[in-house]
């Protein structure tokens, strides 16, 4: 991403959280946002809370400046929260990391139910040739390998969506979308993998 891009991206964020702190906002807070060809970028969202892609801030604190997100969390519940009279701005990350989320549905017609028929093990994948490897259920082992993703379902065979429904989540360290945000080869391998 050119420099010029990542300056836009954090002068947009510390205007944003210059407002939230002014407002006394606490707490994690999630933006999704495009940028087009021109360099504009347009806010689609805010998610005032811990998201999918907050895993990714915790097994690569490079993401979000070397911040504890975890360890902030966690204390966000167990201190009093007090308005800091002097606030910090930390430096938007120039860092390669490519990762994706990919949520995976089922999709139900109209008046027509979707039943699980497939179950997958939860846990550490790695990709080699055309196929994902289950490799551990340990996911603090992700990091061994250049290219691997954690899946997580509590789908059951036999489950019944009576509407399209997420079933699945995967959290990858490599792209599974192309720069247009369509699903890439990596990505159609996941979806492969996991049918349901």
């Amino acid at each position: 991403m050119p420099n010029s891009v990542l300056q836009k991206i954090e002068q947009t964020f510390l205007k944003i959280g210059d407002l939230f702190y002014q407002k006394k906002f606490f707490g994690f807070a999630n933006f999704d946002f495009m940028i087009d060809n021109h360099e504009n970028i347009f806010l689609i969202e805010c998610n005032p809370r811990i998201s999918a892609a907050t895993a990714h801030l915790l097994k690569y604190p490079q993401l979000i400046s070397n911040l504890p997100v975890g360890q902030l969390f966690i204390e966000s519940f167990l201190e009093q929260k007090e308005y800091l009279l002097i606030k910090k701005h930390f430096p938007c990350p120039h860092d390669p990391f490519a990762g994706s989320v990919l949520n995976l549905c089922v999709f139900a017609e109209e008046k027509k139910k979707v039943t699980v028929k497939n179950r997958y093990s939860n846990g550490y994948y790695f990709p080699e040739g055309n196929q994902l490897n289950f490799s551990s259920f340990d996911i603090r082992k992700m990091g061994q390998k250049e290219k691997e993703l954690v899946f997580f379902s509590q789908a059951k065979i036999g489950q019944t969506y009576k509407e399209t429904s997420t079933v699945a989540y995967t959290l990858s360290n490599y792209p599974l979308f192309d720069q247009k945000g369509e699903i890439n080869e990596d990505g159609k391998q996941v979806l492969e993998t996991f049918k349901y």
